[in-house]
């Protein structure tokens, strides 16, 4: 896309040295294998002391499992846990990250994200309905612990095709951690015969007299007593019931119904489920299975009632897959009265049977043979229907239940531990010492206005606390303060009272977003947006994916592309990953917190933003501003204007400045322009063409300025202009430092409540034109503020937005977020 090809998000080379490895592929292998690391490690187990219940929640937050498959078995698992303990026996592991549990299903039942040493003593017994779907990083010390430990096993089929879902290291890295995850387990819930056989076969000989098998489904899967009153001669379609990947064989299944149904006079009625959003690439496989165009219908998301009643008309369901580990779909088709047809797999044969309506997956000829014979046929169907009911398998809601009711004389020999107990393991023990806090941030040189700023503030709150600064191998912190790098507590967590990470809408702050995932963590937010980062680290889809999360709304409009171009159509900031993992949420931007609030469902705490490029001098005078115009070069016979940081069309207007700057060379005023900051290839040909076309003589495009080459244009320049698209687009450190040099400025009102500007800097509305910034311009020049006003509301804005003012503040949020006062 040309808006991210012309920012500096997609640079290759700067995105692959700041990725530092995290996140990419060899970032995921690396978490990984400290995984299978820390699996691995022999320690002592920790004795069960506690009573309470861990039920992994975290596969019931997202639609992708919804109330089938995975989806179908964690939510009776839950209601069953919820049944036979109480709300304040049963702690639920969530990701904050993803949505939150609907309240009906979390109840009163405290939400942790991680298990820690200091808490795994509490509990009794682990239910995991979903080993194989998130990392087992957040349960390592309750997995090495002696508690009862449950988990529902689904299948190994990313064994039996490694090279469709294992392709790369990162995938087989994953999948192997989880594996060595599931041999901690001591119980195994498995949803079929089939899964049970390859678990015990998987975990060995050695291993099968420690652990307990059983096979379990849900009430509602397959009711006892089901009825056969629906068995008869079907007329309705044909249904495919399949799913969007490889391995559910949609193109083999419609490729037999075409060859089975090739030469009949009346049209195809076939009704393809499981495809929802697909219906494209379905009709092209339809024709090539030599069907009429419109004779294969696609259907959308669907109700189970919905789908009940579509079976329950079907002549035939045609279940195709390679392989499955239990397969709801033979399950729910018999259930709603249709005969099948399905591929000849062990799932499938643990199911129905070995009969004539089985047929190789691949085998398209014996499969269309099966279709031909056994479509509307109610036989088929008692048979099937018979034979289903003879499966082996317990009620997974009895078994829960009694493995709650099972957890030995320990839960009646210890006191309850309350959630206010429980709450307090792990937290910081309150005395007088002072705060030790883990600062994790980018750092000077980088090319960072947030890494000027937490230098700045940084080095002021290690005067009043023991700070140890984390950062990446671009930042130098000088020895006088501790430090050390990210990669250090993203790897082995940390010690410290209380942890910080600033995070940013850039590439420099893929470690401190990616260190929320695995500690607890105050986050310090320097943008008002985080758009442009997922959608370099995840796609088009991933940012889609992240600025929908919480929302009623679930879809964009307008195209993410349209908000893109012009940001004041911006939906959604992308805030909701990084507001809920954090313990707090830090912003310096008073206009965007509101909304960043209605969004995340997370009020941030506001800081007034702080200057961190101070004059080097008590006083600034005229002296000092001339000596900087020499030092530049500049014209004295020009007025010079400025406008400061990293050029971008979309959202800092820079174009209406130049068109400004035009207006008033037009007007007879002899302008020299002065963008103050680097800019892609693309915006600087194109700025430097329009200024030349407007008659503007001198303009230039300074790129990047070090720190005393931008200390001088601030004080050289007549008048600064910092404009912005909308006021929610972050908070301005340049107009911050214009304010500080006491150089007249004008501004968009946003961005100047966010800073609080002195008077010397006027407002304008966030929607104007260049017309209207040139008047205003035009009206600060005839009419200047005169240099010892502004001198005096120079020093009284250094002195209330001081680095040392803002390191006390946050100061005291850190010590609310360490759970006492010090």
């Amino acid at each position: 896309m040309a808006w991210i090809n012309a920012g500096p998000y997609d640079d290759d080379a700067t995105l692959n040295l700041r990725t530092d490895n995290h996140q990419d592929e060899i970032g995921r292998v690396r978490a990984a294998l400290r995984l299978r690391l820390k699996l691995s490690e022999n320690q002592s187990p920790t004795p069960v002391t506690g009573s309470r219940i861990l039920f992994d929640a975290r596969s019931l937050q997202t639609a992708t499992f919804g109330a089938r498959g995975i989806g179908r078995f964690a939510l009776a698992a839950l209601q069953s846990a919820r049944e036979n303990a109480t709300d304040s026996e049963l702690v639920l592991l969530v990701d904050k990250t993803l949505e939150k549990l609907p309240e009906d299903l979390a109840g009163g039942c405290e939400q942790i994200t991680r298990v820690t040493r200091e808490n795994v003593a509490q509990f009794s017994l682990l239910i995991q309905p979903s080993p194989m779907t998130a990392t087992a990083a957040p349960l390592v010390p309750l997995l090495k612990s002696d508690i009862h430990k449950i988990a529902v096993v689904f299948d190994f089929i990313p064994m039996h095709y490694p090279t469709i879902y294992l392709s790369n290291v990162a995938a087989r890295a994953e999948y192997a951690a989880g594996l060595d995850a599931l041999r901690n387990y001591n119980d195994f819930i498995c949803i079929s015969k089939l899964a049970e056989d390859e678990v015990r076969s998987w975990l060995g000989k050695e291993s099968i007299a420690k652990i307990t098998t059983s096979v379990a489904w849900p009430k509602d899967v397959f009711p006892q007593g089901l009825s056969t009153e629906t068995a008869g001669t079907k007329t309705g379609p044909i249904v495919v019931m399949t799913g969007d990947e490889p391995r559910k064989n949609t193109y083999g299944a419609l490729a037999a119904i075409g060859a089975a149904t090739a030469g009949q006079d009346e049209e195809r009625n076939v009704v393809v489920l499981g495809m929802a959003g697909q219906g494209t690439r379905v009709h092209h496989w339809s024709i090539a299975a030599a069907m009429r165009p419109g004779e294969a219908q696609t259907l959308g998301r669907i109700s189970d009632a919905e789908m009940h009643e579509l079976l329950a008309t079907a002549e035939l369901v045609v279940v195709a897959s390679f392989d499955e580990g239990l397969s709801l779909p033979v399950i729910e088709a018999l259930r709603a009265g249709a005969p099948v047809v399905a591929s000849d797999i062990p799932a499938h044969r643990e199911l129905i049977g070995s009969s004539g309506y089985l047929a190789p997956a691949g085998d398209i000829k014996a499969m269309a043979r099966a279709i031909r014979f056994h479509r509307g046929k109610a036989s088929t169907y008692l048979q099937q229907v018979k034979q289903l009911s003879r499966h082996q398998h317990e009620d997974l809601e009895s078994t829960i239940a009694t493995k709650i009711s099972a957890r030995g004389n320990n839960v009646e020999n210890i006191a309850d531990n309350t959630a206010a107990e429980f709450a307090s393991m792990g937290q910081p023990v309150v005395t007088t010492e002072r705060l030790s806090i883990g600062f994790a941030t980018p750092w000077e040189p980088q090319r960072s206005g947030v890494a000027d700023f937490s230098a700045a503030t940084v080095r002021e709150l290690a005067k009043l606390a023991d700070v140890t600064v984390y950062t990446t191998s671009g930042g130098l912190v000088e020895d006088s303060i501790k430090h050390a790098n990210i990669e250090d507590v993203i790897a082995n967590g940390h010690d410290h009272d209380v942890f910080v990470s600033v995070v940013g809408n850039s590439h420099f702050h893929i470690p401190f977003i990616e260190v929320l995932n695995s500690i607890d963590a105050v986050a310090i937010a320097h943008d008002t947006r985080m758009v442009e980062y997922y959608m370099a680290m995840r796609g088009q889809g991933g940012v889609e994916q992240v600025m929908v999360r919480g929302q009623e709304k679930r879809s964009l409009d307008p195209a993410l592309d349209d908000q893109i171009d012009d940001m004041r159509l911006l939906e959604n900031a992308g805030f909701w990953e990084i507001a809920n993992q954090s313990t707090m949420l830090i912003l310096h931007a008073p206009s965007a917190a509101p909304r960043i609030a209605a969004e995340t469902g997370v009020t941030p705490r506001l800081l007034p933003f702080a200057n961190q490029r101070v004059p080097n001098t008590a006083q600034i005078t005229q002296e000092m501003r001339d000596e900087a115009r020499q030092r530049l070069n500049f014209n004295p016979d020009k007025i010079h204007l400025g406008t400061f940081g990293f050029v971008d069309l979309r959202t800092k207007l820079t174009d209406v400045v130049v068109e400004a700057a035009a207006w008033l060379s037009q007007w007879g005023y002899n302008i020299s322009l002065h963008l103050a900051g680097s800019a892609s290839d693309t915006d600087t040909k194109a700025l430097l063409k329009r200024a030349e076309e407007a008659g503007i003589q001198e303009c230039e495009i300074t790129g990047f300025l070090t720190d005393e080459q931008f200390r001088d244009y601030l004080l050289a320049v007549d008048l600064g202009v910092q404009l912005r698209v909308s006021p929610l687009l972050g908070v301005s450190g340049p107009l911050s430092d214009l304010a500080a040099f006491g150089t007249t400025s004008i501004a968009s009102s946003g961005l100047a409540i966010d800073v609080d500007t002195p008077d010397f800097v006027d407002r304008l509305p966030d929607d104007v034109s260049s017309l209207m910034v040139a008047e205003a311009i035009e009206k600060r020049i005839l009419n200047p503020i005169p240099h010892e006003i502004r001198e005096e509301q120079r020093l009284a804005y250094l002195e209330a937005k001081s680095p040392t003012r803002y390191a006390e503040a946050l100061l005291e949020l850190l010590k609310e977020a360490a759970g006492g006062d010090r």
